[in-house]
């Protein structure tokens, strides 16, 4: 094992329970907690960009519908991934190059979770590779993540010198096993739930266009 120095507390999709999940508003909110490591999902689009988002479909936490998938980023840039916050601007799902951008404005780290839509497994993780080795200036690296055997095989192979993380929720195998064949002894999080912390509600940010709420 690698201790990679993370902190006791990581931003889970920003911080989805105070702000919209994966957004950059969300983002901004786990900073203004002081939290200055935080964790998202990366999938990609139809056209092969790079966005925030869990599910595999757009209807839980956009107002768009259909598969990741299946839609371009064209359309994907259009929808308001704040839908679940009504007191929120709209805002669409970012790319990772714009959340890469922030992370290292705020000076913060990140654990980036490949979430690959069925059949994307290596062609996700390329894409996510190659966008931190064109994009990420700071020291500490990013943490690649993934449920997904063929994704932590595809970041081996492509940018070994990366920090890479197992994530497993079963209990009944040896994950331990299971990491180091997969080369990603680094950062192993076994079955069960993390501890969460609770925040305060935060009001809505202003309004870009007049500085109200």
């Amino acid at each position: 094992m690698v201790d990679l120095g993370l902190p006791p507390i990581i931003g889970h999709r920003g911080a989805r329970g105070l702000a919209p999940e994966n957004t950059l508003a969300g983002l901004r909110a786990a900073f203004a907690q002081d939290v200055l490591y935080v964790e998202i999902d990366a999938k990609l689009t139809a056209d092969g960009v790079v966005i925030l988002m869990h599910d595999e479909t757009l209807e839980r936490t956009t107002d768009g519908r259909g598969r990741v998938a299946e839609t371009p980023y064209t359309v994907i840039q259009g929808l308001n991934a704040a839908k679940s916050f009504a007191d929120w601007p709209a805002e669409p799902p970012p790319t990772l190059n714009a959340v890469l951008a922030l992370v290292q404005e705020v000076g913060g780290g990140i654990n980036i979770e490949i979430k690959p839509c069925p059949g994307r497994a290596r062609e996700t993780a390329a894409a996510v590779v190659d966008i931190v080795r064109t994009s990420w200036r700071q020291p500490s690296l990013p943490l690649l993540s993934s449920f997904d055997r063929d994704a932590l095989d595809a970041c081996r192979d492509r940018a070994p010198d990366l920090p890479r993380g197992y994530l497993s929720e079963r209990t009944d195998v040896d994950w331990v096993a299971e990491a180091k064949a997969l080369a990603a002894p680094r950062s192993i999080c076994p079955g069960g739930r993390s501890r969460r912390t609770k925040f305060p509600p935060l009001p809505p940010p202003a309004c870009p266009c007049c500085s109200g709420p």
